[in-house]
C-alpha cells in the first residue's frame, strides 16, 4: 500500500509540473514546456519536494513514459519524409550526426569525462535530445544518475543554442532559408527547439527546419546500434570481459516498435486521427518524463559533478556547429 502511494504521489507530481510548464509555455513560448518542466522540477526538488515521498513514482516516469514517448516518434516519420531532403540533404544529415558522434567521444576522451556519459550526450545531440538518451542509457547500463545529468545538460545548452541559433543562422544565411532551416534542424537537439528557434526567424521556416529534424530522428536505430557496438568494444577493451548487456536483446523493445510504427506510417496504414493522437501523446509524455527528472535532480550534487560536463557540453557543442556551418557551405545551396 505504500509504495503504491509514493508511485501515485511521484506521478500526480510530475503530471502537475508538466500542466503548469504547458501553460507557461504560452507565456514564454521561447523556451518551450520541456525546458520548463526541467527547471520547474529542479527548483522543487531542492526546495519544497520531499524526495523520498516522490522517487518511487518519478523514477517510474522517467524510465517508462519516456520509452513509450521514443516509441511514438515513429508515427511522424515516413520513408518518403526522409526522400523529401534529396541525396546532398541526406548525406548532410548523416555526416553531422557521425561527425557529431565522434566530436562528443573524442573529447570526452580528452576531458576524462566517463564512457557511459560520452556516449549518451554523443546520442542526445546528434539524434533527438532527451529521446536519445533514453534509447541509449540502457544498452550501455548508464547509471539513473549520469542519465539525469545528461538530459538536462542538454536540454539547458540546447535552449541556450535554441535562441542563438536563429542570430547565427541570419547572419551567414540571409538569402538562404534552407540554409538557415538545416543549421537549425540539423543541430538543436529537440523537436521543440528547432520549432520554436525557427519561429524566431519566421513561421514559413517551421516546416523545413522540421524536414531536417525528422530526418535526424529517423538515424535513432542506427546511433543505438553504433553506440551500443561502441559501448561493447571499449568495455571489452578495459576490463578484458564483455560487458553484462552483451546477453540482451540487440534493439530495445520500444526501438523495434518505432521501427514498426515508421513502417506503417509509410504504408498509410495509421488513420490521420490516431497519428494526431500519437503525436499530442508523445509530447505529454516527453515533458511529464523530463518533469520527472528535473524532481529527481539533486542540484548540490549536480553542481559538484556536473560543472565539468556543462563545460564539456559547450566545448562539444560550439565544435559540432562549427563544423555542421562547414558542412552547409558545401552541401546545402
Amino acid at each position: 500500500m505504500n509504495s503504491f502511494i509514493h508511485a501515485s504521489a511521484g506521478i500526480i507530481l510530475s503530471i502537475v509540473v508538466a500542466c503548469l510548464s504547458f501553460l507557461l509555455s504560452r507565456v514564454i513560448p521561447s523556451l518551450g514546456a520541456a525546458t520548463i518542466a526541467i527547471i520547474i522540477g529542479i527548483v522543487m526538488r531542492n526546495t519544497i519536494v520531499k524526495q523520498s515521498l516522490f522517487s518511487y513514482g518519478t523514477k517510474f516516469v522517467e524510465g517508462k513514459f519516456l520509452e513509450v514517448a521514443v516509441m511514438l516518434l515513429g508515427a511522424n516519420i515516413t520513408l518518403y519524409t526522409i526522400q523529401e531532403l534529396g541525396l546532398n540533404g541526406i548525406l548532410f544529415i548523416i555526416i553531422s550526426i557521425f561527425t557529431t558522434i565522434y566530436v562528443y567521444i573524442s573529447l570526452g576522451k580528452f576531458l576524462h569525462i566517463p564512457l557511459s556519459i560520452k556516449l549518451l550526450m554523443a546520442g542526445g545531440n546528434a539524434v533527438c535530445g532527451s529521446s536519445a538518451v533514453a534509447s541509449i542509457a540502457p544498452i550501455i547500463n548508464a547509471k539513473e544518475e549520469h542519465k539525469g545529468q545528461v538530459i538536462t545538460i542538454v536540454n539547458l545548452v540546447g535552449t541556450f543554442w535554441m535562441l542563438v541559433l536563429p542570430l547565427i543562422a541570419q547572419f551567414l544565411y540571409r538569402d538562404n532559408p534552407i540554409q538557415m532551416a538545416a543549421l537549425l534542424g540539423g543541430t538543436l537537439p529537440s523537436v521543440g527547439q528547432v520549432t520554436a528557434a525557427s519561429h524566431l526567424i519566421s513561421s514559413s521556416l517551421v516546416q523545413d527546419a522540421m524536414l531536417f529534424k525528422i530526418v535526424r530522428i529517423s538515424m535513432i536505430v542506427c546511433v543505438v546500434i553504433v553506440m551500443r557496438t561502441y559501448y561493447q568494444k571499449s568495455y571489452s577493451h578495459s576490463n578484458n570481459i564483455s560487458p553484462k548487456s552483451s546477453s540482451r536483446v540487440l534493439l530495445p523493445w520500444y526501438i523495434i516498435a518505432f521501427m514498426l510504427l515508421c513502417i506503417l506510417n509509410t504504408l498509410q496504414l495509421i488513420p490521420e486521427l490516431i497519428r494526431y493522437f500519437f503525436t499530442s501523446l508523445q509530447n505529454w509524455l516527453e515533458v511529464i518524463a523530463l518533469a520527472a527528472i528535473g524532481l529527481r535532480l539533486d542540484l548540490h550534487k549536480f553542481i559538484q559533478s556536473g560543472f565539468a560536463l556543462l563545460w564539456y557540453a559547450i566545448i562539444t557543442s560550439l565544435t559540432q556547429i562549427s563544423l555542421v556551418i562547414v558542412f552547409l557551405h558545401f552541401m546545402i545551396k
